[in-house]
């Protein structure tokens, strides 16, 4: 009896799940400068302003916030067929999708808002930001930008992730990303484009992770998961 009893629950254990099954997450992985991939528990991928990293993985989706090349190297990716190349009008050739401000639309089961930003360096209408709801999960990418008031509009919308300029040159540096953190509510923050001209700035995102709401600091080449 106690060897059958054995063998139900061997058996039982061997048509449980995974671990790794159970508690498949969304994920972020940081590629420097403002370039991120997003993967979806449910497998889409996604990439945002893709410049230097491993891009192998087949897009879903791929987001560009403006045209500086340090941003649009569209061509890197690997992209499934039927990918969205989205971006503000002029920043590519060959997007099968011009973004709006304020105009949200859907990908891959995947609800797309592009947002304002700007600053000197940056015209109104040729840079954006994204709002990315996945499922729970709501994150938010500044593009290039400095404080705005369009900002406050965004504090209503829950957004767990803010990934947030702070390179203090062409964008807003450390403090003022802090404060763009605590205007749209985030939970959680992370430093990108912290350099002017590299890939990372480690002081800019050091003192940016410390004053931010949730700040935290993604590696380059580093994944995180993503929780709602």
């Amino acid at each position: 009896m106690k060897k059958l009893m054995l063998a139900a629950v061997s058996l039982g254990l061997m048509a449980a799940p995974s671990h790794a099954e159970a508690r498949a997450t969304s994920s972020l992985t940081f590629y420097g400068r403002a370039s991120v991939k997003i993967r979806t528990a449910g497998g889409r991928v996604v990439y945002i302003d893709p410049f230097k990293g491993d891009y192998a993985e087949p897009a879903d989706i791929v987001l560009v916030t403006h045209g500086h090349d340090d941003h649009n190297a569209v061509a890197k990716v690997a992209k499934k067929q039927g990918c969205v190349v989205a971006a503000p009008a002029g920043a590519i050739s060959g997007a099968s999708k011009t973004v709006v401000e304020g105009k949200e639309f859907e990908a891959a089961g995947i609800k797309i808002l592009p947002v304002a930003a700007y600053n000197k360096n940056h015209r109104r209408g040729e840079c954006v930001g994204y709002i990315l709801t996945i499922g729970d999960i709501v994150l938010y990418h500044s593009g290039d930008t400095s404080r705005i008031p369009e900002m406050t509009d965004l504090a209503g919308r829950g957004i767990g992730w803010a990934l947030l300029c702070t390179d203090g040159y062409w964008n807003m540096g450390p403090t003022e990303a802090a404060d763009c953190a605590r205007i749209v509510g985030a939970r959680r923050s992370i430093p990108i484009h912290s350099s002017p001209s590299g890939l990372v700035d480690a002081i800019n995102a050091r003192d940016f992770a410390k004053a931010a709401p949730g700040g935290r600091i993604v590696e380059v080449g580093a994944t995180i998961p993503l929780e709602p």
